[in-house]
């Protein structure tokens, strides 16, 4: 929403819409706040050697932000529309930058979603979430 809203990019399929890079990488500048210093060479491709270009500069951005996945998907992942890549890549997006709450009392995804996996377990015998591991 926040950006169909900031840059009127709106989205019906992340992973086609994703393809072409410039989805995921104006996805990346509005939830981080900052813009890509390589930003001018990312353009709509007109090629397919042009998107996988896109695609290595939005994987190099999200790793210079610090989004953390322990297989990131390849740029040729991405220009395929494969569904475990792009989703596992925009879930860590949303891990990273996705907050519940207000100001000091704000929650990332992760906490958020370990909070309520608590509360809907709590009373049952033997049942104790302590994390995902």
């Amino acid at each position: 929403q926040k950006l169909a809203v900031s840059r009127n990019m709106p989205v019906k399929d992340i992973v086609d819409d994703g393809k072409d890079g410039v989805l995921l990488l104006n996805l990346l500048e509005v939830l981080s706040e900052q813009e890509y210093s390589a930003r001018k060479s990312v353009k709509p491709p007109k090629m397919r050697v042009n998107a996988i270009d896109n695609c290595n500069h939005v994987i190099k951005f999200a790793k210079q932000l610090g989004v953390e996945m322990k297989l990131m998907p390849s740029a040729e992942n991405l220009v395929d529309g494969d569904e475990r890549g792009v989703l596992g890549l925009t879930w860590a997006i949303m891990l990273k930058y996705m907050r519940f709450g207000d100001g000091d009392d704000s929650m990332n995804a992760k906490d958020a979603l370990l909070l309520w996996l608590q509360n809907k377990t709590a009373g049952y015998e033997g049942v104790d979430v302590k994390g995902f591991k």
